[in-house]
């Protein structure tokens, strides 16, 4: 029973597959049996356009014979125009030189015959125009004409190629669905992959946009640090500025004081040359040693000051027995004006406050150019380990 049954079910596909394919075959005979008729219809519209044509033409060729022969009037015309002109020409030397009357009576009727050509000649002008302008509207004419007859020898040959090609489409169709199907999961297929590669370039994207914010922060940073080290080293060079200024000043004081203790002593002049030179000479070697730090600078300075003291003291201690025997030391006090006194404390002063003030410059110069590592500056904004990039 069940081969039966399978046999049966075979027996109706087949039976739907044939009724299938005969309905395709009527619908195809549907079509041509139209075209036909259509073909037939579009033969006999082409019949009855050649025949218009055909009109237009004798039309035409009736149109161009009467314009030839306006033509050849006219061209009588104009001859007989300058005919006149001459005889009016020869008529009026004839007037100048005779004053008969019946020479004025031909040159009257002369006139009115000019007068009559003329106005014929207006009139074979608008004659002539007026067959130009239908001769033109001919022609669009029979342009559009030949259009319409050209274009529908092209439908039919198209309807007619058609007719051709659709006895072979039937035979065409299964082939075609085989290649369409083919087609369709090729496309699948390549769709797949270019939704993978799609998804691997978003992937690749990302991490690119990662890695520039990473670069862009890094770059951020370096410029921040790079920014701090360049206040850092200005204001560096600003102390340093500072303590060579401060060195003149106290060299400038420090040789006003020695010139007033020369004039209270009343030094010999060698002596004071040599101590002025030796003066000089220490700070000078003192630079070329100790330019490179801070805290070297404040220790030369108390180098200077002491040497100094021990000059003066020396130079005292030289110039008492000198002048041991001319006067007393109350009587040399004495003698010491108010002025140099005055101007001896003031020196001492600021020398005293100057001595305060590089002690407290080279103290905040150690705190602000303290390091965190050998190579980086300490980072306000910065936080965490230190990387190098």
């Amino acid at each position: 029973m069940q081969n039966h049954i399978q046999e049966r079910n075979e027996q109706i596909n087949q039976l739907i597959q044939t009724n299938n394919i005969l309905q395709n075959e009527h619908d195809i005979m549907k079509k041509t049996y139209e075209m036909k008729l259509s073909d037939r219809s579009l033969i006999l519209d082409h019949d009855n356009l050649q025949q218009k044509n055909d009109l237009f033409r004798n039309a035409i060729d009736q149109w161009s014979n009467r314009y030839e022969e306006l033509k050849s009037k006219f061209e009588q015309m104009t001859k007989l125009l300058t005919e006149k002109d001459e005889l009016i020409v020869e008529l009026k030397t004839n007037i100048n030189n005779s004053n008969d009357l019946l020479e004025k009576n031909q040159l009257i009727e002369l006139e009115e015959r000019f007068i009559n050509m003329s106005n014929e000649n207006i009139n074979l002008k608008t004659q002539i125009e007026t067959i130009e302008y239908l001769n033109k509207q001919l022609n669009e004419r029979l342009e559009q004409i030949q259009s319409k007859s050209n274009h529908e020898q092209e439908s039919q040959t198209e309807d007619q190629q058609s007719n051709l090609s659709l006895s072979f489409d039937a035979n065409d169709n299964n082939q075609s669905q085989q290649q369409l199907f083919e087609c369709l999961n090729e496309s699948k297929c390549e769709n797949a992959d270019l939704k993978d590669r799609i998804q691997h370039l978003e992937h690749v994207i990302l991490q690119l946009q990662s890695e520039t914010e990473t670069i862009g922060d890094y770059i951020y940073l370096y410029q921040q640090q790079r920014e701090q080290l360049q206040k850092r080293y200005q204001e560096k060079d600003m102390h340093i500025t500072q303590l060579t200024q401060d060195r003149f000043n106290l060299q400038k004081k420090l040789s006003e004081l020695e010139i007033l203790l020369v004039q209270i002593l009343n030094i010999p002049i060698t002596n004071i040359i040599q101590s002025y030179e030796f003066n000089t000479e220490i700070p000078t070697r003192q630079d070329d040693i100790n330019s490179s730090t801070q805290s070297e600078l404040s220790t030369n300075n108390h180098q200077q000051l002491e040497t100094i003291d021990n000059a003066s003291s020396s130079t005292i201690n030289q110039t008492i027995p000198l002048n041991s025997n001319k006067t007393t030391n109350s009587t040399l006090l004495r003698e010491i004006s108010d002025e140099t006194k005055a101007r001896i404390l003031a020196l001492i002063k600021e020398l005293g406050q100057n001595n305060i003030s590089s002690r407290q410059n080279d103290n905040l110069s150690t705190i602000k150019l303290a390091f965190v590592d050998t190579n980086l500056y300490t980072c306000s904004t910065c936080s965490g380990p230190v990387q190098s990039v």
